[in-house]
This record gives structure tokens, C-alpha cells and sequence, in this order.
């Protein structure tokens, strides 16, 4: 249940950041992230691994498409992502395990649309896929979210919204309400809020950088090979939280660099055959590093 909420705060902030910037005039964009993570041992580590340590990193691509209509009352959001994890091991006892890497992508359309002068109406359909492309790829590697949500603006400096998120992502598909409250100074500063566990502040000095605090979120649940895991229906969840300060910095107006660093407070996997829990283990907490560049928007 708690890796729903994680993944449906997720998307659920991702609609949400769109639609803090929908009124200005949208550009297409593209983005690539990588993300380090050090060697880590468990918390709570398998018999005869009590030494072995993972490494984690991660490659992700977005690309991003708006397009306006009804003189901006209307907006259409397309949102192309694919990310891919890879896994290191030291000190295990004889070969390394299964995983090696990971994929997930998914294709995002976001439809925000006014409905007064202070409401807004915001709906997002996203089909995607998580894996490690082992075995055939199927319908079980597939999922799907939808989001429905409105916004309300209390004033220039504040907006809230609340909806509801529905996912197949964790297998039964379960409704799930979540709130949101944007603000920001009317200057330089702003603070972006997902209950209950997503938040960034951000504070921009002049036109060209910007610093801020990030609380983050990421998982999924990644379908396995029945051949590699022995089961029938093997699942992988997995999920890791990084906070920590983060730096863009715009060169020009089409090319910014983004350095993040700070700490991983949660990093946890789970093994499941369809609904049944199989293993479970965490790795202790450690440093992260993402370092990103961006074009266009």
C-alpha cells in the first residue's frame, strides 16, 4: 500500500508541475538525467550476504510536447519518458544476481483546461511498462494511471488542488486521494507541496540560476523473467527516496545544467510472484549524486 501512495504522489506531481506553468507560453523540451548512487550494504542483509554491498545508477530521457488552444484557455500536454537502472554487486558469494538493469517508459497526455477564473480542470492518461526485457515481453509488463484533478488559485502567490489517482501499477487497482499546495512570493522564491511526501523549494537569485531543496520519490514495479526468478508470476518493486540541495543554471535560453546531491533515505526492494510477498530487503542510507541537462522549454 505504501508503494501505491509513493507512485501515485509521484504522478500525481508531475501533472501538478505542468500545470504551475501552463499560463505562460509552453516550449517542446527534452531533458537527460543521470543518477548515482554509491555502493551500499543492507540494512537488513540475506543469509550469507551479511558483506555484500549494490551500486545503483540511472539514465532517464523526457521529451515534451504542449500545445495551446482556445487562446490558452485549453492546453495539451504530450510526454514522452523512458528510464533505465542499472545494479552492481560486490561481495556476494559466488556469481551476482539476476538483476542486472531494469527499463520503464511510459507516453503522458495531460489536458488542462479552464473553467473560470480560478478553477481549472486537469486530466492525465499515462500507459507504460516495466521490466528488465528478459523473458517475452507481454500484457503483464505493461500498466496504466489516470488522474483527475482540480486546481484552485487563492491568489497569485497561492494554489491548491486535490484529486483522485487510479493505477494498476501495484497489481489491484486502487483510487487514492492526494493534495497539493503551490506558493511563491511573487518574486524569486516558491515552494511546490505534495502531501504526503513530495516537496521542492527553490530560490533564483537573477535570470540565469537557481538553488533549491528537493525531497524526491521513484519506483516502480518491474515484471521479471519466470525462467530467471523460478516462479510464475515474479514482480520486483522498488523504490528509493533522495533529499538533498540542488543548482540549475541557464547558459542560454534553449541549454540549462541541473547538479543535485544529497542523502537516500529509503532504498528498499521487494520480490513478489503476482500477489504474494516473497523477499524483502533495504539498503542503508548513503549519498546520491544526479547531474541532468535540459533543452528548450
Amino acid at each position: 500500500m505504501k508503494q501505491i501512495i509513493v507512485v501515485a504522489v509521484l504522478l500525481f506531481l508531475g501533472v501538478l508541475s505542468i500545470a504551475g506553468t501552463v499560463h505562460a507560453q509552453p516550449k517542446p523540451s527534452f531533458s537527460l538525467t543521470f543518477d548515482a548512487l554509491p555502493y551500499s550494504r543492507f540494512s537488513n542483509p540475506p543469509a550469507g550476504i551479511e558483506d555484500g554491498e549494490i551500486r545503483a545508477s540511472a539514465a532517464s530521457l523526457t521529451a515534451t510536447y504542449p500545445v495551446i488552444f482556445s487562446e490558452g484557455r485549453t492546453v495539451f500536454i504530450t510526454e514522452l519518458y523512458y528510464q533505465r537502472r542499472e545494479f552492481d554487486y560486490l561481495n556476494f558469494p559466488s556469481s551476482d544476481p539476476d538483476i542486472k538493469d531494469i527499463h520503464a517508459g511510459n507516453l503522458t497526455f495531460t489536458v488542462q483546461h479552464g473553467l473560470s477564473q480560478k478553477w481549472s480542470l486537469l486530466a492525465m492518461a499515462t500507459p507504460g511498462f516495466a521490466t528488465d526485457f528478459e523473458g517475452d515481453f507481454n500484457t503483464d509488463d505493461m500498466n496504466f494511471q489516470t488522474v483527475l484533478a482540480f486546481m484552485r488559485q487563492v491568489s497569485p502567490k497561492f494554489t491548491y488542488g486535490f484529486g483522485a489517482i487510479y493505477s494498476t501499477q501495484f497489481g489491484q487497482p486502487i483510487p487514492l486521494p492526494v493534495l497539493a499546495f503551490n506558493w511563491n512570493n511573487g518574486k524569486n522564491m516558491r515552494w511546490d507541496t505534495i502531501l504526503p511526501v513530495s516537496s521542492e523549494f527553490w530560490h533564483a537569485p537573477n535570470k540565469s540560476f537557481e538553488w533549491g531543496l528537493l525531497l524526491k520519490v521513484d519506483g516502480n514495479q518491474y515484471q521479471g523473467d519466470p525462467g530467471i526468478f523460478g516462479v510464475d508470476d515474479p514482480q520486483m518493486r522498488y523504490s528509493v527516496l533522495t533529499f538533498g540541495p540542488s543548482a540549475r543554471y541557464r547558459f542560454t535560453d534553449w541549454f540549462n545544467l541541473n547538479v543535485e546531491g544529497g542523502i537516500v533515505g529509503v532504498h528498499r526492494f521487494e520480490f513478489f510472484d503476482g500477489s504474494e510477498e516473497e523477499d524483502s530487503f533495504n539498503l542503508k542510507a548513503s549519498g546520491y549524486f544526479r547531474v541532468g541537462v535540459g533543452f528548450g522549454g
